[in-house]
């Protein structure tokens, strides 16, 4: 998990800043609202984004000084995984998940459609216009997580 999750990130993210150092340029990380709140029985993925939340923060501020933007994000949207997961559910199991994300999700009360409610803001956030934005979280999730 952590090798995936928070190294990968790490890794990725280092191997990018000598190509972005000389002209600047954006870095979006994936987090998710466990590495923020913490969920009982996934520690270990709570942890791993919880330790990719920090790593933004920290290298938006160290690498701001070269106009590189470092933001992260955590979506919560319909995947073909959410599909098999849903899958392995009993009808009651799936009726009882359906009526704890119909409470969690303000909007809509389902994940988002990747498409629809993540892309745009992917694109927003590479591009010039977030150029004043950097060591921010975003929540994409139908105000499940409300990031402070």
């Amino acid at each position: 998990m952590f090798t995936i999750n928070a190294k990968g990130t790490f890794i990725t993210n280092q191997e990018a800043f000598p190509y972005l150092k000389d002209r600047g340029g954006r870095i979006l990380n994936f987090g998710a609202g466990a590495g923020i709140t913490g969920v009982p029985g996934i520690a270990a993925y709570s942890a791993s984004k919880g330790a990719v939340v920090a790593w933004t923060r920290s290298v938006a501020q160290a690498w701001g000084a070269y106009d590189i933007t470092v933001n992260c994000i955590c979506p919560a949207v319909w995947t073909p995984m959410y599909d098999e997961h849903r899958a392995r559910l009993s009808p009651d199991e799936l009726r009882d998940h359906d009526a704890r994300m119909a409470q969690l999700i303000r909007i809509g009360g389902k994940l988002g459609d990747p498409d629809r409610d993540l892309a745009p803001i992917i694109v927003f956030l590479c591009g010039d216009e977030a150029r004043y934005m950097t060591g921010q979280i975003f929540s994409i999730d139908g105000g499940a997580l409300m990031v402070r």
